[in-house]
Parts: C-alpha cells; sequence; structure tokens
C-alpha cells in the first residue's frame, strides 16, 4: 500500500501529458496576426496541476477581452476536463495492477 501511495502521489509525467497536450490545442486555437500570441502559450504542470500559460503581453486581453474589444478565450476554450478524468482513473488503475 506504500508503494501504491508513492506511485498515486506523484502525477508529474501524467500532468506534463495533459499539459503539453492542452497547450497545443490551445496555440492552435489563439487568434493569429503575427504569431506572437500562438508562440507564447506553454504548457505549466507539476506535481499538483495541469495548465496552460501564455506568456505574451496582450494574452490577457485577448483571452478575457477588454470593455472595447471582446473576449476570445483561446484557453479555457480548449480545455477537457472531462477526458483527463478518464485518464487520471485509468492511470489509478493502471498503477494499482501493477502492486497486485
Amino acid at each position: 500500500m506504500r508503494e501504491a501511495a508513492g506511485e498515486l502521489g506523484n502525477l508529474d509525467p501524467l500532468h506534463k501529458r495533459i499539459a503539453t497536450e492542452w497547450a497545443g490545442r490551445a496555440a492552435r486555437r489563439a487568434p493569429m496576426r503575427t504569431g506572437l500570441l500562438s508562440r507564447s502559450i506553454e504548457p505549466a504542470h507539476n506535481g499538483a496541476h495541469a495548465g496552460v500559460e501564455a506568456t505574451a503581453k496582450h494574452a490577457p486581453f485577448v483571452h478575457w477581452g477588454t470593455r472595447y474589444v471582446k473576449a476570445r478565450p483561446f484557453i479555457t476554450d480548449t480545455a477537457t476536463p472531462g477526458a483527463w478524468l478518464d485518464r487520471y482513473a485509468a492511470y489509478i488503475d493502471n498503477t494499482l495492477g501493477e502492486i497486485q
């Protein structure tokens, strides 16, 4: 059981895969004028979460909009939590299956 807890506690490889896929979808969905915005999208992950960040200075204004510009949410609209839940469940089942 301690081995299972240790393995399940290390979700970083799974977070990395999910964040990388999400970043790819977000980069393809990002509005393109110069390409700076889509090139600035990177996966963000650690042992606790998987995410995506856009480092271009204008990214939050494009994503969330302003009072003058309509929002174009290229990151949140590409999130697919349902698919990720299936991956987490499969990871847990595989980890527990290896221990038995």
